[in-house]
């Protein structure tokens, strides 16, 4: 558990010229019947509030109160989650006819006065239009080829759907939402008390945005408390081979390799693994399935820490899956060589060390990096640190434990 307290922070960056202002509520775990009552209520508070209850009004509103980068956001990390409310204000003194008190009192009433109050201010149209851009998204990704891997693979590792869902059942879970769950969530979440308030901004004006923030965003909450359950792990079920058919002009195989004595402790280590073997700085799959021997179409790998595993997937004609099963199985141990694997390692840490730097420029950084390390959430730096830290040895524990525990392989139906 982490305790957080609701006092506002402010990170002085005299580069700017502007004021950033992060409000952050925590959510905590969102179970999966729930999530769309919390993604809609994002979206309205995007583009509605009572008193600015269309989207022309709404900016306009933003506009005129020189109210900039309004954005509201949910972020998932393990089983935390977090709603996030972004926005901008100028200095000082930029403009003749500009208020920063008069701009925060419009923000508070958007943030806390949204539409999501209350049943009677959400009208069919906008609730309707919400669900349907959804359901629409869900439909046509499920017709895909992705859409099908994805959905097969919460069949075979989730029969209870504790930690995953079918694109049929998150069009059940839609279905069922109701305009009253949005507001529960809304009054849950938003209305709680519980959020925190961080500030970045030149030296000059601090004291004054301080003020009035804490004028409009007091909390009526010294302090709260989250379980920063970032890394959960999860029973998923071991079913084997799972060999189905479908209209498609190519062939998938998707093979989920587990390290069974996995704890948040390998979480990097396998990290490093799965990204040597997918990302660009090495690309070991594609260069030993594609470039070197010209046996897929496509081919990628994601590491999933809640079921211990990395899972890889090829797209190939079924010609070539026997001969794919057997090069994939010698890509991953191709960095059971010091050497390999000290070469790769480096190539992925220089440009991520490119990546930090570009980061690190940013004006914006501080703050971003204050807010996690208040949440206890690894930054990019932290991630790059602790790669780094990664050794052979770390690696070779882990791919001497790697065992296939399922297969999926979609055979299709026009692939000659």
């Amino acid at each position: 558990m982490i305790t957080i307290n609701t006092k506002p922070n402010y990170i002085v960056r005299d580069d700017l010229n502007a004021y950033l202002i992060v409000v952050t509520f925590p959510v905590g775990k969102v179970e999966l019947e729930d999530i769309y009552k919390v993604l809609l209520m994002v979206d309205f508070m995007n583009d509605y509030s009572v008193n600015y209850p269309e989207e022309d009004l709404f900016l306009r509103a933003l506009d005129k109160n020189f109210i900039g980068s309004y954005n509201v956001t949910r972020y998932v990390y393990g089983d935390e989650s977090f709603v996030e409310v972004s926005f901008m204000l100028p200095k000082e003194g930029l403009f003749d006819d500009y208020s920063s008190e008069d701009s925060l009192k419009i923000m508070k009433d958007i943030i806390f006065n949204s539409i999501c109050i209350d049943e009677k201010y959400i009208t069919d149209k906008i609730f309707y239009t919400a669900v349907n851009i959804i359901k629409n998204k869900i439909i046509k990704r499920s017709k895909t080829i992705g859409g099908r891997i994805t959905s097969e693979w919460s069949k075979i590792l989730d029969g209870k759907r504790v930690f995953t869902l079918t694109d049929d059942d998150y069009l059940d879970v839609l279905s069922k939402v109701k305009k009253e769950d949005i507001v529960n969530s809304y009054k849950n979440i938003i209305l709680s008390g519980k959020y925190m308030v961080n500030i970045s901004g030149p030296e000059v004006g601090k004291s004054h945005i301080l003020n009035i923030v804490n004028e409009n965003f007091a909390s009526v909450v010294n302090e709260f408390t989250i379980k920063a359950n970032y890394f959960p792990i999860y029973d998923a079920e071991k079913r084997g081979l799972t060999h189905l058919k479908g209209e498609y002009n190519q062939s998938v195989i998707s093979t989920q390799y587990e390290y069974k004595n996995y704890t948040k402790d390998d979480y990097f280590t396998m990290m490093l693994i799965n990204v040597i073997l997918n990302r660009q700085e090495n690309s070991f799959l594609l260069k030993k399935l594609r470039f070197n021997n010209n046996l897929v179409y496509g081919c990628d790998s994601l590491f999933k820490p809640e079921i211990k595993s990395i899972v890889v997937t090829a797209f190939l004609s079924k010609k070539n899956i026997d001969k794919c099963k057997q090069l994939i199985d010698e890509t991953i141990n191709m960095l059971k060589d010091r050497d390999t694997f000290e070469e790769a390692k480096r190539k992925l840490l220089k440009a991520d060390e490119i990546s930090l730097y570009d980061s690190l420029d940013s004006k914006f950084n501080d703050l971003k990096v204050h807010i996690c390390h208040l949440i206890n959430k690894n930054t990019f730096e932290d991630e790059y640190n602790k790669l780094k830290d990664v050794s052979y040895e770390d690696v070779i524990k882990i791919i001497d434990g790697l065992e296939i525990v399922n297969t999926l392989l979609i055979e299709g139906e026009y692939d000659d």
